[in-house]
């Protein structure tokens, strides 16, 4: 939640300098465009031309501090894993630019994580 929250601050702040830029409609069609590709790109089961290359980072890194038995080393693994690839936390934070604000761009990844975890508390608790 952590990372979800400074992500939202980031993508809030920049949301809001589209706005003063004049950017924010042209943006947000882009965006739009950009999910809609994506969502034929996976309906039509084409091969997907780039990955993430932060996730091999990530991973190694999450293995590395695996390793370490510490609280730092556990909460630097949450961290990373707020990093690696999902497309509901990209499409979340593409569509976090529209709110333009820092504040709301914060609450709402971090309400957005408070849902994750219920939802894999639940699951943790049903399985």
């Amino acid at each position: 939640m952590v990372t979800y929250g400074v992500l939202g601050a980031l993508l809030g702040s920049f949301g809001f300098g589209l706005k003063l830029s004049g950017w924010q409609k042209t943006i947000s069609i882009a965006a739009g465009a950009i999910i809609a590709l994506s969502v034929f790109i996976r309906w039509a089961k084409l091969p997907l031309i780039m990955g993430n290359p932060f996730s091999a980072f990530s991973a190694k890194t999450i293995t590395t501090l695996f390793q370490s038995c510490s609280y730092a080393a556990l909460f630097a693994i949450g961290l990373f894993k707020g990093l690696l690839p999902c497309g509901f936390v990209y499409i979340t934070l593409i569509g976090l630019v529209a709110t333009q604000d820092i504040v709301n761009g914060t609450l709402f990844m971090v309400f957005f994580g408070l849902s994750i975890l219920l939802m894999m508390f639940s699951i943790s608790m049903v399985w």
